[in-house]
């Protein structure tokens, strides 16, 4: 028996179509290992299902009515639907004239299906945005679990707004089973690769990596084996949490997202709780690790305060002699 029919198995949504795609275009190794934790995390949530109901349902009542009391929950619920395009600029040394004012969009964690407003949001933004190539990182979706139509079918709305190339890598959220359908939209998805792009006789090299934040099936040395002969390094990850290894592996830029900026911050967006090991300052915007520069998108939200929904992101390259970014501490 193919030892990766046990894991599709019950999950009528993966297809033989989708099955024969994804053994296409993946090695048997990786597939089997990105299934089997995914069984591993179905099986686990099923287990725990209505203890995880129920705390997440106590967890979000015991945050609305905090709120509430301070009298700041419809503040929150207004920041959750403010849904806005943020501009930033990344300084780099030694910039190619070719890709000074290089713009990338970056869209990430979209979670469709928790609020198609939020999405029809980004769509009337993307109308207006004018960008190079647009990069997506990971949480399209909520479950892992369920049919792939509806999060393709609004991810194709999406690009239909752009005339740019997209790349993208999954999040915590997204099955693999995705893949194929993201690519057939146009999307280039980067699991543990990367890609040269030219620009007249200069080069940006895009790497990305699968999730680190809770499948932990990153692999940056694999993603960045020949990032060293473009003129600049991007790498994109769902989560941050690989800041370290990204910049020891000569990485100048890293695009994320997963945190939602910690949801709820205090006065200065000063996260009370953040879902990813990072110090608190690289929780959202720009910020720098040694000679990599990152900024984490704040995504979507349900309620949130002293921190706006982020879908979108336009991070501009820019030559500098000194890079305007916080350090971690």
């Amino acid at each position: 028996m193919d030892p990766i029919q046990t894991f599709v198995d019950g999950r009528s949504f993966i297809t033989e179509d989708i099955q024969r795609e994804l053994k296409a275009r993946f090695s048997e190794v990786d597939l089997f290992k990105r299934l089997s934790r995914e069984e591993k995390f179905i099986q686990r949530s099923s287990r725990k299902s209505k203890f995880y109901s129920r705390k997440n349902f106590f967890k979000r009542r015991l945050i609305e009515n905090q709120l509430k009391l301070a009298g700041l929950y419809s503040r929150a619920a207004k920041n959750a639907r403010d849904v806005r395009i943020t501009n930033n600029i990344v300084s780099l040394r030694n910039l190619p004239e070719a890709i000074e004012n290089f713009k990338i969009l970056q869209i990430s964690d979209l979670h469709i299906e928790l609020s198609y407003a939020a999405c029809d949001r980004v769509i009337d933004i993307l109308e207006t945005v004018e960008c190079d190539i647009c990069v997506m990182t990971g949480d399209y979706g909520v479950e892992i679990n369920k049919a792939l139509d509806e999060t393709l079918r609004i991810l194709s709305v999406i690009l239909s707004c752009l005339n740019v190339p997209v790349f993208g890598v999954l999040g915590n959220h997204d099955t693999i089973a995705l893949v194929p359908g993201m690519e057939r939209l146009g999307i280039t998805m980067l699991l543990n690769e990367g890609i040269v792009l030219k620009q007249d006789n200069h080069s940006l090299f895009i790497a990305g990596v699968d999730d680190a934040s809770h499948f932990q099936l990153h692999d940056i040395e694999k993603a960045t084996s020949f990032s060293n002969k473009a003129d600049v390094s991007l790498i994109l990850s769902h989560s941050p949490d690989i800041y370290e290894v990204a910049e020891r592996a000569g990485c100048q830029l890293m695009l994320s997202g997963h945190t939602h900026g910690g949801q709820i911050c205090l006065a200065g967006r000063i996260p009370i709780v953040l879902d990813s090991l990072v110090p608190r300052k690289m929780g959202s915007g720009s910020w720098r690790h040694g000679r990599l520069i990152g900024y984490t998108t704040t995504g979507r939200r349900d309620v949130s305060y002293a921190c706006t929904s982020e879908l979108s992101a336009r991070n501009r390259y820019s030559s500098a002699s000194a890079c305007k970014c916080r350090t971690p501490g």
